[in-house]
């Protein structure tokens, strides 16, 4: 007996003393390399990308209501957010023929435009629905005029509690954002 009272409390000691698994997750975007660089497409520079404090952790974060947040804690990103959004931009950006940057290799590289994005809110809710909301702005090439500006409101349904499928929409929405402002920044190319 009292080997078994011993084997019990010896499973329970490595029960409480074990880990629980934590999920990892990154971003997915489109492969884009296809576009040939050599063509002429319009190139942006992002001048500023902002991200709401509350997103800036490791943790994934479901939205309960209006105020009230979830952080999960054993479902994280696999690297930063605000790194991953921008990956996932420039290749979004790229397949839809804008050449996308936050950084110059040259000092004298030209660009046609800059952009500044604010991200309000990015994540997915208790209902299974993810929502992607950016205010950007649209400047010319020197940065000093704004030539276009709004703020973008994505909804999509997630239809299903697994995070890896919510996370693929948050993918989503951010190729759409890119759909979106690439048509505008082709009009406004157009009248150039």
């Amino acid at each position: 007996m009292r080997k078994f009272i011993l084997g019990c409390l010896v499973s329970i000691l490595f029960a409480c003393g074990s880990s629980p698994v934590v999920d990892s997750y990154i971003l997915q975007g489109t492969s884009a390399d296809y576009v040939a660089v050599a063509q002429n497409l319009p190139k942006v520079f992002i001048k500023s990308l902002i991200f709401p404090d509350y997103l800036d952790r490791p943790q994934m974060i479901i939205r309960k209501d209006q105020v009230q947040i979830e952080v999960k804690e054993f479902k994280r990103w696999a690297e930063p957010l605000k790194v991953s959004f921008l990956r996932v931009f420039n290749e979004s950006m790229l397949q839809e023929g804008i050449i996308a940057t936050q950084h110059k290799q040259f000092r004298q590289e030209r660009f046609n435009y800059q952009l500044s994005l604010e991200v309000l809110r990015f994540e997915a809710s208790v209902d299974n629905k993810v929502n992607l909301k950016v205010q950007w702005v649209l400047l010319n090439n020197e940065g000093k005029q704004i030539l276009n500006s709004k703020t973008e409101s994505i909804e999509l349904e997630a239809n299903t509690d697994d995070f890896s499928q919510k996370v693929s929409v948050q993918s989503q929405t951010i190729a759409i954002l890119c759909v979106r402002l690439a048509k505008m920044i082709k009009r406004v190319d157009a009248k150039k």
